[in-house]
């Protein structure tokens, strides 16, 4: 499926969990959710090169209790993230990708297995930090 069919269907689940209990599971804090986005034109290059790319969501339930924590509504997180993507590649550092929401308020950004570790290793307190001030 293309790139706007797998949010779409991310953003989806987004919906199904509005209900959020009010303390999160530490489980939470390591989910991760994938979707696979297929080239549907291998001859053409694209950002997601000839096979595609799976994009992973790391802690999508946490990333969502800070949105609303801070005022984002799933609608608002939602509407911004649908339509075409804009996006900047960096090939001279570990061919990063950044994908920019429309409107430029979210950022979808491609991270390395140790960058990976240490959102992971860190997501927990930066998370009860945020949630204190």
């Amino acid at each position: 499926e293309g790139f706007t069919t797998a949010l779409e269907r991310g953003l989806t689940d987004v919906k199904k969990g509005a209900d959020l209990p009010e303390v999160p599971h530490p489980s939470e804090f390591r989910a991760v959710r994938k979707h696979a986005i297929k080239n549907n034109t291998p001859t053409t290059h694209t950002l997601f090169g000839p096979k595609g790319v799976t994009l992973i969501e790391y802690a999508p339930d946490i990333f969502k209790r800070i949105r609303k924590a801070y005022g984002i509504s799933d609608l608002a997180y939602i509407d911004a993230m649908k339509g075409p993507p804009s996006t900047f590649s960096d090939v001279r550092r570990d061919n990063n990708v950044v994908i920019f929401s429309r409107g430029l308020h979210f950022i979808v950004q491609s991270i390395s297995k140790n960058t990976r570790k240490r959102l992971i290793n860190t997501l927990q307190p930066y998370y009860k930090h945020l949630m204190e001030d």
